[in-house]
This record gives structure tokens, C-alpha cells and sequence, in this order.
């Protein structure tokens, strides 16, 4: 038996009497609403710029990081850039971003926060400290 008559006959079931045995993988994802995603973790380097006032790290459910991201000052305050890599036509094109207003903002309102807090830390003289339940370093090897 071929894989795909196997894969057909595992899925009869899902088909309805017009339908095609092509799954929609990005409908499938999107109409799981009811899954969230937490940040667990926000790293954050201060820089002294006139514009680029952090890099930040962001650690998604304990299980995935997005790198790269920027607190920027801009013309209405503090917004959080995108990772994004520069393209050949001098244009910059984002790595990863959230695909909705509620994650963006969420992200945002973390970043931000985090900012605030490290800015605080720095002003009272304290270390550099991750945000989140966990705080592991990038040079932690397993083990030690």
C-alpha cells in the first residue's frame, strides 16, 4: 500500500461528500484559538543610542526563542522592532512577527515592561537580570 492510499484511508473519516483529501495546514492551525502562548522569558541589553535603546530575547512556552528584537525610541515613544534581516534592495523584511493584533501587542506590553524594569535595575546600580520563571544563561551547558 502506498503512503498516500494509507494516509486517504487513515483520513476518511474527515472528508465530507464533495471534499478534497488535501488538508489545509494553515486552516488547521489558525482555527485552534483556544491554545495560548506564554512568554516565559525576556532578556534584555541595554544600549545607550539615540534610537536603539535594547536588543531583547524572547522565550516563548520554555521551548522557543526569538532573538533580534529592538525596543526603538521613536517619533510617538517606545515601540518594539521585529527581527528582520536586510534585504538586497535596501528594504528589511521581518524573520518573525506575530500574525495578530492580541500577540503583537501582548509581546509589546512584555518587552516594554521588561525595558522599564532593567532601566530601573540599571539606575539602582543592580545587575542585569531575565525576566520570567526560569533564568538560564546562554552559557549554561547541561550538567553544570
Amino acid at each position: 500500500m502506498s503512503p498516500f492510499c494509507f494516509w486517504q484511508k487513515a483520513n476518511a473519516f474527515k472528508l465530507e461528500a464533495n471534499e478534497s483529501p488535501v488538508v489545509n495546514r494553515q486552516q488547521n492551525i489558525s482555527t485552534q484559538e483556544e491554545s495560548t502562548v506564554e512568554i516565559s522569558e525576556v532578556r534584555i541589553t541595554l544600549r545607550d543610542e539615540p534610537k536603539l535603546k535594547a536588543f531583547v530575547n524572547v522565550t516563548l512556552d520554555n521551548s522557543f526563542v526569538i532573538r533580534g528584537l529592538k525596543v526603538i525610541n521613536g517619533t510617538k515613544g517606545y515601540f518594539v522592532s521585529m527581527p528582520s534581516r536586510k534585504r538586497k534592495n535596501g528594504t528589511h523584511q521581518d524573520i518573525a512577527h506575530p500574525i495578530n493584533n492580541e500577540m503583537r501587542r501582548m509581546i509589546e506590553d512584555k518587552v516594554l515592561a521588561a525595558y522599564e524594569n532593567e532601566l530601573k535595575a540599571k539606575e539602582a546600580g543592580g545587575a542585569e537580570q531575565p525576566t520570567g520563571a526560569e533564568q538560564p544563561t546562554d552559557t549554561e551547558q547541561p550538567g553544570e
